[in-house]
């Protein structure tokens, strides 16, 4: 989107928007969506510039939130019947509990 409003661009379709984080840079936006005909949860990122979305978990991730220095993203599993945290890079990679 412009900063005058113009030129919208829909990240989120037919899905439920869930919670919204920015980055403690403001530099990043992690967001979960619930897609319609599914009942868990996706964790995507996406930068401010509007690069593409990543996709750092497709598997009910719960209150996501970031590492100090941005470079990672903490978030637990609802389905989970001990309910982990686990850590992920924030491109997605070295997922871990």
């Amino acid at each position: 989107m412009n900063s005058d409003g113009s030129n919208l661009d829909r990240w989120v379709a037919d899905s439920i928007l869930g919670s919204l984080r920015w980055s403690n840079s403001g530099q990043y936006l992690i967001y979960d969506v619930t897609p319609y005909e599914q009942e868990k949860e996706e964790l995507y990122l996406v930068e401010r510039n509007g690069e593409p979305q990543i996709v750092v978990t497709t598997d009910e991730a719960i209150s996501s939130d970031w590492s100090p220095d941005d470079s990672q993203i903490v978030f637990g599993y609802w389905a989970w019947e001990d309910n982990p945290i686990f850590i992920v890079n924030r491109d997605g990679t070295g997922l871990h509990e």
